[in-house]
């Protein structure tokens, strides 16, 4: 998979192409700790949360949405996701959901599914 190096709030990461979506991945700064977050959508909005878990070593990833209803489709590429991104950056296979409004329902409806 072809990545381009980006940066993000002053953390380097990757972004990718997954099924068709874009993609990313936000390394921390310190020394990681296996675990990493899930963004469900608005990904640039309210970061705090996300900047906090990195200084403290988790990764942050995103893979953008086909629209904000949280359809079959979506979720499965989510799950797709969630899985690629453990096995490829070597991470925990359990990840944290992050998600607000729209998100928030990613969120919900993926972690039933998976």
């Amino acid at each position: 998979m072809d990545t381009t190096a980006i940066k993000w709030n002053g953390f380097d990461g990757v972004s990718f192409t997954f099924e068709g979506n874009y993609a990313h991945v936000i390394k921390p700064n310190c020394k990681p700790n296996g675990k990493w977050a899930l963004k469900t959508e608005y990904v640039d909005a309210f970061p705090n949360t996300e900047i906090e878990l990195l200084n403290r070593g988790w990764h942050i990833a995103y893979n953008k949405n086909d629209n904000r209803w949280a359809e079959n489709p979506d979720l499965l590429r989510k799950g797709n996701f969630i899985k690629y991104v453990s096995e490829h950056f070597s991470l925990d296979k359990k990840c944290t959901m992050i998600g607000m409004s729209c998100g928030g329902l990613y969120a919900v409806k993926t972690t039933a599914l998976f």
